[in-house]
């Protein structure tokens, strides 16, 4: 996913805030604004919308997001991802808790594992062989 460099930001926020205060001009009928109370309304009227759109698209962000997360966790625990998938899509945030509770603990892949490794195999030394003894040497 590309991210927005700091000025690219930067400029995105400055534009939405040139456009709320732009509002009360856009919503006035004709130059002469004759009552303030019209344009202060449709100034807040608008206001809200921007807020209730920001907030739709950031909620619709997360939302994806957390399948996406569902899907790769799924996958990687060998468990129906796709299944998964769709109980988050149609039970939401009850959904997420079920599979959070029923998922395997470990990985199936053996990345993560709740056993130890087996120890390594005990080191066997050789006693080298005894030299043929000389006679008359008492052995």
């Amino acid at each position: 996913m590309k991210t927005l460099p700091k000025t690219g930001l930067i400029t995105l926020l400055a534009g939405l805030a040139s456009l709320l205060l732009m509002t009360p001009a856009l919503a006035a009928d004709d130059i002469t604004v004759t009552s303030s109370g019209d344009a202060a309304g449709a100034t807040v009227g608008i206001i809200m919308i921007i807020c209730y759109l920001l907030a739709l698209v950031v909620g619709l962000i997360i939302y994806i997001w957390v399948a996406v997360w569902i899907y790769k966790d799924a996958s990687k625990r060998d468990t129906s991802a796709i299944l998964w998938v769709l109980l988050w899509i149609f039970f939401s945030w009850v959904g997420l808790i079920i599979y959070l509770i029923v998922r395997p603990k470990e990985y199936s892949s053996g990345a993560v594992s709740g056993t130890p490794p087996p120890p390594p195999p005990a080191a066997t030394e050789e006693t080298p062989p005894l030299p043929p003894s000389e006679p008359g040497s008492g052995q």
